[in-house]
């Protein structure tokens, strides 16, 4: 389960990898966005991983909808809830 420490960190790596496009530095986000596709990006606690130019839009929309609180990774929805199988179920 990942921190409160470890999630801000995720946030702000999208953050760093959206602020161009919010700052105005880049004439075409859609094309930027495919650069950034082509390549792994390191993430914090998960290593180098791919994302798709739609992830990177995804990503712009949450910020300025949510700000850097939408960025930030979801919890479980199960979250605190037991996984297990009961017999019930597995009798089903």
């Amino acid at each position: 389960m990942l921190s409160s420490q470890d999630r801000e960190e995720i946030a702000l790596k999208k953050f760093a990898l959206i602020a161009p496009v919010l700052n105005g530095q880049v004439p075409n986000h859609k094309e930027y966005f495919r650069d950034l596709a082509a390549k792994p990006v390191a993430m914090p606690n998960s290593g180098l991983k791919r994302y798709s130019p739609k992830s990177f839009s995804w990503w712009l929309y949450l910020y300025r909808r949510h700000g850097l609180e939408g960025l930030k990774p979801g919890y479980r929805s199960d979250r605190g809830k037991s996984r297990r199988i009961t017999e019930e179920m597995a009798l089903k």
